[in-house]
C-alpha cells in the first residue's frame, strides 16, 4: 500500500474518534490497538527494544544459564555502570531475574525467565 502520511494520520485519527481503536504512546513510538483490549493486553504487547548492552547481556545469560554482574562484565567487556544499568532496565522489563546468593557477598544473580512471563518471553532475542 502506498500511503501518504497525512492519509494514514487521518484515517487512524478517525478510527480513534469513532471509539475502534486505542492509541499509547511508549518508549518513544505511538502504539494503535483495537478498543476493545484491556490495559493488561496492551501491556503486554508493548516490547521495549533492546539495547545493544541488553542485547549483549542477554545472549550471554542464555548461554550461562546464571551469573553474577561481574562476571557479566568481565565476559562482556561492559563497564560496571553499563552492566548495572541494562540489568536493572531487563529486571524492570520482567526479562530477567534477579536473586541473592546466600553467600557472605550477598552478591546478586540474574538469570533469564524461564515462564516467558516478561513481554519477550525467555527464548525471544
Amino acid at each position: 500500500m502506498e500511503y501518504g502520511n497525512g492519509t494514514l494520520v487521518h484515517h487512524l485519527d478517525t478510527l480513534e474518534r469513532r471509539g475502534m481503536i486505542r492509541k499509547r504512546r511508549e518508549f518513544g513510538r505511538i502504539h494503535f490497538f483495537p478498543a476493545k483490549l484491556s490495559a493488561v493486553d496492551i501491556t503486554q504487547r508493548i516490547e521495549r527494544p533492546l539495547s545493544v548492552n541488553q542485547r549483549t547481556i542477554m545472549e550471554f545469560l542464555k548461554e550461562k544459564d546464571i551469573a553474577t554482574s561481574k562476571e557479566i562484565q568481565e565476559a562482556c567487556g561492559l563497564s560496571r555502570s553499563s552492566v548495572d544499568y541494562s540489568l536493572n532496565q531487563l529486571v524492570k522489563d520482567r526479562r530477567v531475574i534477579s536473586s541473592e546468593d546466600g553467600s557472605v557477598s550477598r552478591a546478586k544473580r540474574y538469570r533469564i525467565r524461564e515462564d516467558g512471563a516478561g513481554p519477550m518471553g525467555a527464548a525471544k532475542l
